[in-house]
């Protein structure tokens, strides 16, 4: 009878196991997705000896290595010499040439092809492999580097990647065609001063502790741990990610579609009241009718939840590996089994679907064994309010008066509609706000809040910032932006501190990307910074700039709004009264694009690159693929989730209103004017939901986003009014589609089997 049954009611379980998987199969995805990058990164840093902290000081002679290596908790220490070399007869490549003073022993290189280098080869090199590939290049060919003007040639032994390099950034996203990195030995560098000290701490001890211990042995140095290394900074957060967006959008599409199966089966139950009767009747006790009726309960909610769990572990980290790759040097991959919390998902819905059969089954069974033979019979009619506003309903229709009635006379599936177009809209609203949001923050940055149209990036030896007015037309400003440490009470951040001309109006730091003057002899600070290390107006922060013993402090005078900078900013008046140094300008902003301007940049041997506002927002949302991906998938699985709600909503009502639906038929109703109806009554319902969902969707596109964000970065919800109407759309056409698919039924009712009632 089971069997018999599960064939009878096939489209309602198939529709109870589509939702059971949807919920599933959410979670599944992004854990396993998150368990497989944070694994792989672990493996991978453990294994190739990732260092704990880079260290640059003005000089790493054998003293300030000794200092750092008596340090308690400190187990390996590299000295190492680094900088940027032009690839000779190749325009604006550039290369970040690490010189190892001994063996490679920290941030080992994984060979993929060729051989590594020996310790003393004056000549090798070890070459990043995405920057070979995207320039041909090969082990055994030859690469001139130009540095301070003199070629020096190297020979290429193997290709590359390195943990301490995931990600290879010149400027916002990785561009390996014009910048990689590469590994050789001091000696192929003699006069090339070390200024880096690499170190890697015991296992059993704490970074912050450390990092004290070392600040305080060296406190002319800038030391920098993994939270603030771009690289690993960047595949930490984007694993973050994974970690914290599993508990939120997924457990939301899990709990909807786990209470639509509890509502699905609570209906099922209730309508098979007499088979309950009869089973009774033939001698079967409650006990083993129960059980019976607890198995349409296990086997559509197992096999779908455990469907699902499989499903989601097997595609969707597949899909996101192809693109983790394409933009990161990962070079293997760990897949681990499912996590608890994925396993947890399935007992979870079986148990919640059995509660929900054994309370339907509760309701059902108390009543008497003549009353369970009969079909139920109908509600007891009652005025609604609209009758009682007489000047309203004397001039409602027929049809206009059935439907408010049907509307107030069955609350529970009126609620059922509500709640389904409701959890649809605020899926939808919050996958299509997260792509958004996306794209309007990088638009809000580049287009409103940036006001130039290129930026020179200074390098090396760099003059005055009145030169650069002089000798470039057009309107020009430049500033300076160097890295400090901060530390506070709360944590201790490197940021960016910037100083930006007197007067200037190309940066915009207030709110929504208006002007933000700052006001003379205190600083700026962006809004993230100022909420993570607890730091306001008034307050008194001290600074350390890297390469220097003497801190300065500032006074914070105003908050700045910034979405990808945050930091600390100062007018250049203020620089200047802190007598921390000469205002040497870092980058050179241009307005216009004036050819002479352009090519007066080009012909400055300081100037490393030039950036376009409209270059660096596109790099922007490629560095942002990996969400963009994630919203994706959140955009499929709410779409999916919809119609299968609005399918099962819509089979409950029809099977619930069958007997009405035949009486109207009986009454001389066609099927032009039933499919009206239908389509009149649930259209109204699935308005009023989906406009409930509008709100809680904005709030949850919010709430959501602010997940995603990184230490340098704050991002707010920005939601399109056309992604909004476009949410709206769907779930509404969604639903009236599926119910004109249910009005077909009505064609060919049973009537005689539709007719039976109460006596």
């Amino acid at each position: 009878m089971l069997l018999r049954n599960l064939i009878r009611y096939l489209s309602q379980f198939v529709a109870m196991m589509l939702l059971c998987a949807l919920g599933a199969f959410a979670f599944s995805a992004i854990d396993a997705t998150g368990r497989m990058v944070r694994e792989t990164i672990t493996a991978y840093f453990a294994d190739y000896q990732l260092c704990d902290f880079w260290i640059t000081v003005p000089s790493a002679d054998r003293a300030t290595v000794a200092r750092i290596s008596g340090v308690s908790g400190i187990e390996k220490v590299t000295a190492r010499a680094v900088a940027d070399m032009k690839v000779e007869g190749k325009t604006d490549t550039h290369l970040k040439v690490i010189c190892y003073s001994e063996e490679m022993n920290l941030n080992r290189p994984f060979l993929i092809e060729g051989t590594l280098l020996e310790h003393t080869d004056r000549r090798g090199c070890l070459l990043d492999c995405r920057f070979a590939k995207e320039n041909s290049l090969k082990p055994g060919d030859r690469l001139p580097l130009l540095h301070d003007g003199q070629k020096t040639e190297l020979i290429i032994r193997g290709l590359i990647m390195s943990p301490e390099f995931i990600y290879v950034p010149e400027g916002l996203a990785p561009s390996p065609e014009t910048y990689g990195f590469l590994l050789a030995d001091c000696t192929a560098f003699p006069d090339l001063p070390l200024t880096e000290i690499i170190t890697k701490m015991q296992p059993e001890n704490e970074s912050d502790f450390l990092l004290s211990e070392l600040q305080s042995v060296s406190d002319n140095a800038m030391i920098i741990d993994r939270r603030h290394h771009i690289s690993t900074k960047n595949i930490e957060n984007e694993a973050r990610v994974f970690e914290e967006i599993k508990y939120l959008f997924p457990a939301l599409a899990y709990i909807v579609s786990t209470f639509l199966v509890m509502t699905t089966l609570g209906r099922f139950i209730q309508n098979n009241r007499m088979q309950i009767g009869t089973l009774r009747a033939l001698g079967f006790t409650d006990f083993r009718i129960g059980l019976h009726f607890m198995g349409y309960a296990v086997l559509p909610s197992l096999l779908g939840s455990a469907v699902g769990i499989y499903l989601g572990r097997a595609i969707i980290p597949e899909v996101f590996w192809q693109g983790i790759v394409s933009q990161r040097n990962l070079p293997f991959r760990i897949m681990s089994p499912p996590s608890f919390a994925a396993f947890l998902t399935v007992p979870i819905t079986v148990v919640l679907s059995i509660l929900a059969a054994v309370l339907a089954f509760r309701s059902v069974i108390v009543e008497e064994h003549a009353a369970l033979l009969r079909p139920k019979p109908p509600a007891d009619g009652h005025r609604i309010l609209l009758e009682h506003i007489s000047v309203l309903w004397v001039r409602l229709n027929f049809n206009r008066k059935m439907i408010a009635r049907n509307l107030m006379r069955h609350k529970p599936r009126s609620l059922m509609v509500i709640l389904a177009a409701f959890f649809c809209n605020l899926l939808l609203i919050t996958a299509f706000g997260l792509q958004d949001t996306i794209t309007n923050l990088a638009d809000l940055h580049y287009h409103v809040a940036i006001q130039y149209d290129a930026e020179a990036i200074l390098e090396g030896p760099v003059g005055k910032a009145e030169t650069y007015t002089r000798r470039i037309p057009g309107k020009v400003e430049c500033i300076m932006t160097f890295p400090v440490s901060l530390q506070t009470d709360a944590d201790r951040k490197i940021i960016n501190l910037t100083v930006l001309q007197n007067n200037q109006n190309m940066v915009r730091l207030g709110e929504n990307g208006t002007f933000l003057s700052l006001p003379d002899g205190t600083a700026a600070i962006t809004r993230k910074i100022s909420e993570t290390m607890d730091v306001y107006p008034g307050d008194v922060i001290t600074v350390l700039p890297g390469g220097t013993r003497h801190p300065i402090q500032l006074s914070v005078g105003c908050i700045a709004d910034s979405i990808f900078n945050q930091g600390i900013y100062l007018n250049r008046k203020t620089w200047e009264s802190l007598h921390a140094g000469a205002f040497e300008p870092s980058s050179i902003l241009l307005s216009g694009t004036d050819p002479e301007a352009l090519k007066a940049l080009r012909s400055m041997k300081e100037v490393q690159r030039i950036e376009r506002p409209e270059i660096q927002m596109q790099q922007t949302l490629e560095v942002l693929t990996l969400l963009s991906a994630i919203f994706t998938l959140m955009t499929v699985i709410a779409l999916l989730l919809e119609l299968a709600i609005n399918y099962n909503i819509g089979l409950i009502n029809y099977m619930e209103r069958v007997r009405e639906y035949a009486v109207l038929k009986v009454q001389g109703f066609r099927q032009k004017e039933l499919r009206h109806l239908i389509l009149t009554d649930n259209g109204i319902l699935s308005a009023a939901g989906l406009l409930l969902g509008i709100k809680p969707g904005l709030f949850l596109t919010d709430f959501m986003i602010r997940f995603c964000e990184s230490e340098t970065e704050r991002y707010f919800g920005m939601v399109n009014s056309s992604s909004i109407l476009a949410a709206c759309l769907i779930t509404f056409i969604f639903s009236l589609l599926v119910q004109l698919i249910h009005t077909v039924r009505v064609r060919h009712l049973q009537m005689t089997e539709a007719l039976k009632s109460v006596e």
